[in-house]
């Protein structure tokens, strides 16, 4: 559409018609052997009621209605490896048949719940080894929804491997909750170890991935940043 009507001066006809969808192709180029990484949190909403404010707004906010957009999300950029956080049973029996339907295969797949699933293609990349945390003590994992989803994978077209990190961290602050900040200093601290381990035995780049709950300033991205991360 771009190149054929989207040109300066270019007059599209008033009878133009269009039909077909792009679900799977790529909507969003990139250059041949370029890695891509997406990451979303997605909410967390299982009831089967539509809150005022989204009828309001004209939208709907329920598993049947949002797994589907998040497919096709997912499909217009068709990542090698894409991150999810408050990611339910419920979103998940809407949205994995359709993702699989794209090809895509799921990391850890035996793990329920997790809340910070990893997916990935297996036309662009193969799994060498993965695995899943759940952050403790229970009183900063609400309902087991914190954790930290980990794969190394191997990039075929080149045979590089780099490693993914998929996490949610604690969510309150200390106004909120006394000791939320050193809640997610210990659980980046969780991770780095991983990471540590990861970088001994592949020597692989590493992108960690999810929703923070805090800035680049504060001290649990601190030890990220010191580590060597760029954001």
């Amino acid at each position: 559409l771009l190149n054929d009507y989207i040109k300066p001066g270019k007059i599209i006809p008033a009878d133009v018609s269009i039909s077909g969808n792009a679900r799977g192709k790529q909507l969003f180029a990139r250059p041949l052997g370029n890695l891509r990484i997406f990451d979303d949190n997605i909410w967390q909403y299982d009831k089967n009621e539509i809150p005022d404010v989204w009828q309001a707004a004209g939208e709907d906010p329920r598993n049947s209605f949002r797994g589907i957009q998040f497919a096709d999300v997912v499909a217009s950029f068709m990542p090698d490896v894409f991150c999810f956080q408050e990611y339910s049973k419920a979103m998940e029996a809407v949205f994995l048949p359709r993702i699989k339907g794209y090809g895509y295969s799921k990391c850890v797949a035996s793990q329920q719940p997790n809340f910070t699933p990893v997916f990935y293609n297996p036309e662009t990349v193969a799994v060498e080894k993965d695995g899943y945390v759940l952050f403790t003590p229970a009183k900063w994992s609400n309902s087991s929804t914190k954790s930290f989803t980990w794969a190394v994978f191997k990039l075929k077209a080149s045979g590089r491997l780099f490693a993914v990190v998929s996490t949610h961290l604690w969510y309150k602050s200390d106004t909120e909750e006394p000791g939320s900040t050193q809640a997610r200093c210990d659980q980046v601290n969780v991770i780095r170890a991983k990471v540590a381990e990861i970088e001994k035995e592949y020597g692989c780049p590493v992108f960690v991935a999810g929703d923070m709950n805090c800035n680049l300033s504060s001290s649990p991205m601190g030890f990220f940043l010191n580590d060597g991360y760029e954001p």
